[in-house]
């Protein structure tokens, strides 16, 4: 499990997702897990998926989070870059296995990952 740094709510926090997290997205949602990380999440999904990703940082609301990203809209944040911290985040959780981890932080992978992303 990755926590991908998030300072659009707060300096300093990070969003991440275990099993537990995700399982409490699937349900809030009713969108499977691996369904959301395979597609551009809509503004539901994003709203729950801050409210639940960043539950250790600070327990809001998915109303909060909304009212939140209109500010940022507003200051020029994208939807687009709130979108990939989620999706990373998602992608961090180690679902999708080591090759989709390798490929979304290359960064972070050792030489025996890269043999199998080029496989």
């Amino acid at each position: 499990m990755k926590k991908i740094e998030c300072n659009y709510f707060g300096q300093g926090q990070y969003i991440y997702f275990n099993i537990s997290r995700l399982a409490q997205l699937e349900q809030a949602i009713g969108v499977k897990a691996m369904e959301l990380i395979t597609t551009v999440p809509g503004l539901t999904e994003l709203l729950h998926a801050f409210s639940i990703g960043l539950a250790h940082e600070q327990r809001q609301t998915p109303n909060w989070y909304a009212n939140r990203i209109d500010e940022l809209l507003e200051q020029g944040v994208t939807f687009d870059e709130l979108s990939t911290v989620v999706l990373k985040a998602l992608i961090g959780s180690g679902l999708l296995g080591k090759k989709a981890y390798a490929m979304a932080f290359p960064d972070e992978a050792v030489e025996s990952d890269n043999e199998e992303v080029k496989n």
